[in-house]
């Protein structure tokens, strides 16, 4: 019965944002309006009788047998196929009739093996002389890529804004392309591969599972018979090469629907559990969680309360912004929750619809009680790339409307121009406040019309980042956050500001706080990468009567461990002795004295508790050892300076690097760390790449190590003497799927086609 249940959770047929997807279609009636379908049982296009033309080792007609006939058939196969052998088809035009896609929609499928899982050959192109990029659909080093063009981009921008800007040939040359690793595919299995172009959007499924997307701008470009079958021109120079089988081939000038492509893909079970093989499961727990997708992460975060319910609606990144060509192409996804466990994954809040939006930018949710409507505001991130089909130039902020909080309708009726904004309530006058970054603000009565207030709303200190401002009340308290660095509190609703020295950021990208059920207060932010975009964290925020503040794990969302483990202590130099609850090390003045527990998990929570000598200069713990103090993911404290920092073990001994900036991601330090002179107690939480440490439940530091992998845990001390009390360490449990009627995907999606001609 459980099998049953993920299989039907995980159908493409229900994935479209909270509509549902068109009626059952029959596989070989999607072929019916095909501008052409090669079926290989013979020289001919099935459609419209266009010849084909074998080149080199090719063999049509290959009889399939047993399980490979069957599935040709349910997906409107003939149970025949081409057997490629390096050479290549050439599909010619029918009597002098040229076949040419363009405009803003087409769809193309295949069905293929690759039984030596190579990856490395032409599977379908243009075969365009003059151009050095058509439509190219192959493998290419071990990953399944397709190729789409439009036209360059002088023709798509306003005149001149492309000067002196450096821009990547991809951008000029108005190509996109989308692909998966073959590695996830499972590279020598039969596969369906559809490419869908709908205006806005432009996605890859493998066996019904969406593998990627991208957000185009343009309409097909080069899209033109004759075609190539296992071979492409690149730069000119024809590349074949494909060594498997073809079951079939076809062509629309349209984008398929959701159910023609499960249809072509097997049918929904078969497609649910492809899609759980492919994606995997989606994790249960919102605590360091990411979307699906060996390309999808989560950005900013803009978490938001109403009626019971804390709502989680953040940026959805595919790239690392590298999408749309780097402008990011981002788009407000939505969760929500009533108690921290048990999450629900809604559609898109704020989809890309229009191919002149650039991305959503950050900005706020807001609950109106005078209209009864939800409204998320966004910006348009204009200015990223300006294009000719763009109502307005520049950016603007503009507000999506919903009256159930889940689904929204976007007017693309921009407000004021603007950048990143945070909008709320003053209860005192009724009025509602936007304010742009940390600079301007401005008031408004009913949410759509709204004027110029003078002056900053906060004063910046030079360097201050002005992204993504949040407000929020908090007993009696407003704060107002800024970016990753800056933090102010106020008895007023509207000032005068304090700052709050030190912050409590602790190594997450541009956090902002919402209420919770019982007068608690959620911050939400991101963990990045190297590059932009990572998993999403949250914390529970302390409040002290000064109103300063301090950050903890929120209990319900500390994930799941098992009993301590009973670990053997070893001394690695004189100064340390213990067992595997308690290790004592006992450095000189100058010295470096370290112990370990050995055969530590990877992923793993650690509870203890330090108790440091009066003076001692610096102590902590490296995770994921190896060696002799060789490696692993150093944490530090120095009671003194009141830091806390990450690092790594450097020749031996502890860490050199002393840093704060936040970008590396790697090597976070927080400074103004009280108490760390006094025994206190230590939680860490160590899964996937990511350690994360709350410091006697008031501060938290996070970071993510990508090449340590050892399984020791290092306990050391130098300066000074220190004893570490109570040692815990407990092996995290596989947390289940989420469950629900939503499909196991990376996200949901919003209702595509539909719903673009609907808005």
């Amino acid at each position: 019965m459980k099998r049953k249940k993920a299989i039907a959770a995980g159908a493409i047929v229900a994935s479209v944002a909270g509509v549902a997807a068109p009626g059952r279609a029959d596989a070989a009636s999607a072929f019916d309006d095909a501008v052409a379908a090669w079926h290989m049982a013979g020289f001919k296009d099935s459609v419209a009788n266009r010849p084909l033309t074998a080149h080199g080792k090719v063999e049509l007609g290959i009889e399939l047998d047993g399980a490979e006939r069957e599935a040709s058939l349910q997906r409107g196969g003939n149970g025949r196929a081409a057997r490629f052998d390096g050479g290549y088809l050439v599909a010619d035009d029918k009597a002098g009739e040229e076949l040419t896609l363009s405009g803003k929609e087409m769809t193309l499928c295949i069905r293929m093996r690759d039984p030596e899982g190579r990856w490395n050959a032409p599977l379908f192109a243009a075969d365009d002389k003059e151009s050095a990029f058509g439509p190219i659909l192959g493998g290419k080093g071990g990953r399944l890529e397709y190729l789409w063009r439009t036209s360059s981009l002088e023709d798509r921008v306003v005149p001149g804004w492309a000067a002196g800007r450096s821009l990547s040939p991809d951008f000029a040359n108005g190509i996109l392309r989308i692909g998966v690793p073959a590695e996830l595919l499972n590279p020598t299995a039969w596969h369906d591969v559809v490419v869908r172009f709908r205006g806005a959007n432009l996605e890859m499924f493998v066996d019904g599972a969406l593998v990627d997307e991208e957000w185009p701008h343009g309409e097909v470009r080069q899209f033109r018979g004759p075609f190539l079958i296992g071979a492409a021109r690149e730069n000119g120079e024809l590349k074949s090469g494909f060594h498997g089988l073809i079951d079939h081939l076809a062509i629309w000038s349209r984008a398929l629907t959701d159910a023609e492509i499960v249809a072509l893909s097997g049918g929904a079970e078969e497609v649910a559990r492809r899609d759980l093989e492919i994606l995997g499961e989606e994790q249960a727990s919102m605590q360091y969680w990411k979307p699906r997708g060996h390309n999808a992460f989560a950005g900013d975060c803009m978490p938001f309360y109403h009626d019971g319910a804390f709502h989680l609606f953040y940026l959805f990144d595919r790239r690392h912004h590298g999408s749309k060509w780097g402008l990011g192409a981002h788009q407000y996804a939505h969760a929500a929750t009533k108690d921290l466990i048990h999450w629900e994954h809604h559609p898109l809040a704020v989809p890309i619809l229009k191919q002149w939006e650039c991305s959503m930018g950050t900005g706020d949710v807001i609950y109106n009680d005078n209209d009864g409507r939800y409204y998320a505001f966004y910006t348009d991130c204009g200015g990223r790339a300006e294009f000719k089909d763009k109502p307005q130039q520049g950016s603007w902020i503009f507000a999506a409307r919903s009256a159930d909080g889940v689904h929204f309708t976007k007017d693309f009726k921009p407000l004021v121009p603007g950048h990143d904004c945070e909008v709320f309530q003053d209860e005192s006058t009724g009025l509602f406040h936007l304010v742009r970054g940390g600079g301007n603000r401005l008031v408004s009565k009913d949410l759509a019309t709204w004027e110029d207030v003078p002056g900053d709303f906060v004063q910046l200190r030079p360097g201050t980042s002005a992204e993504c401002p949040n407000y929020f009340e908090w007993n009696g308290w407003r704060y107002f956050i800024l970016g990753r660095n800056a933090l102010w509190k106020s008895r007023g609703p509207l000032g005068p500001w304090t700052e709050i020295e030190p912050t409590v950021y602790d190594g997450l990208m541009v956090p902002k706080v919402a209420e919770f059920t019982g007068n608690r207060r959620l911050l939400a932010g991101f963990l990045a990468y190297p590059g932009w975009g990572g998993n999403v964290v949250f914390r529970e925020l302390i409040q002290c009567e000064d109103g300063s503040l301090g950050m903890r794990f929120p209990p319900e969302m500390v994930p799941k461990s098992g009993e301590p483990m009973p670990l053997s202590f070893e001394a690695l130099t004189k100064g340390a002795s213990g067992d595997g609850r308690t290790v004592r090390v006992h450095a000189p003045p100058d010295g470096f004295e370290v112990g370990m527990l050995t055969k530590v998990p990877r992923d793993v929570r650690i509870t203890l508790k330090a108790l440091p000598a009066p003076g001692t200069k610096c102590f902590g713990l490296c995770f994921r050892g190896e060696g002799d103090y060789a490696d692993g993911c150093e944490l530090r404290f120095e009671p003194a300076d009141r830091r806390v920092q990450y690092g790594a073990p450097s020749n031996g001994g502890p860490a050199q690097a002393s840093t704060e900036h936040w970008s590396d991601g790697h090597d976070f330090g927080i400074r103004g760390v009280e108490g760390l002179d006094r025994p206190f107690t230590l939680e860490v939480i160590a899964k996937d790449r990511i350690i994360d440490a709350c410091i006697d439940g008031r501060r938290t530091i996070v970071t993510r190590r990508h090449n340590v992998g050892g399984d020791r845990l290092f306990f050391f001390a130098s300066g000074g003497d220190v004893a570490f009390d109570d040692v815990q360490v407990r092996p995290l449990l596989d947390e289940p799927a989420r469950a629900g009627k939503e499909p196991a995907r990376g996200r949901q999606e919003p209702a595509r086609g539909r719903r673009d001609r609907s808005q």
